[in-house]
């Protein structure tokens, strides 16, 4: 996981800590071979699917979470992007039981909106 910095501050919020975050999945290499289809709609529609698919083993980690309070609050379809939202202590805990997935150098985490106590801190 690039940006270890976010799991840092999640790790210093009150549990009940509501923060928002955004998890990029890095799709360059797709993308580039997508760059080459003539048909702009075509090329769009390979887009989307290139990044659904890359965020597919994300959203199937999330769903264990969400009863939890760990929302997807827009997948961001046409973008390797996900912005989630939820308490800090089951972002925590998403975080340490999904290192394996996390930890590839092709996700990076990113502060969307953070509780003012992240930003005082």
């Amino acid at each position: 996981m690039r940006n270890a910095g976010v799991e840092q501050v999640v790790a210093d919020l009150a549990p009940d800590a509501d923060l928002e975050m955004i998890i990029e999945v890095n799709t360059e290499q797709a993308e580039r071979n997508a760059v080459g289809i003539p048909d702009i709609g075509a090329r769009m529609e390979k887009l989307r699917q290139v990044y659904r698919e890359a965020k597919l083993p994300l959203i199937e980690a999330l769903a264990h979470y969400q009863s939890e309070g760990l929302d997807i609050v827009n997948e961001l379809p046409s973008t390797s992007q996900l912005i989630l939202a939820g308490p800090a202590q089951v972002w925590m805990r998403m975080i340490d039981e999904n290192r394996d997935l996390l930890e590839d150098e092709a996700i990076t985490i990113h502060m969307n909106r953070s509780p003012l106590s992240a930003i005082a801190g």
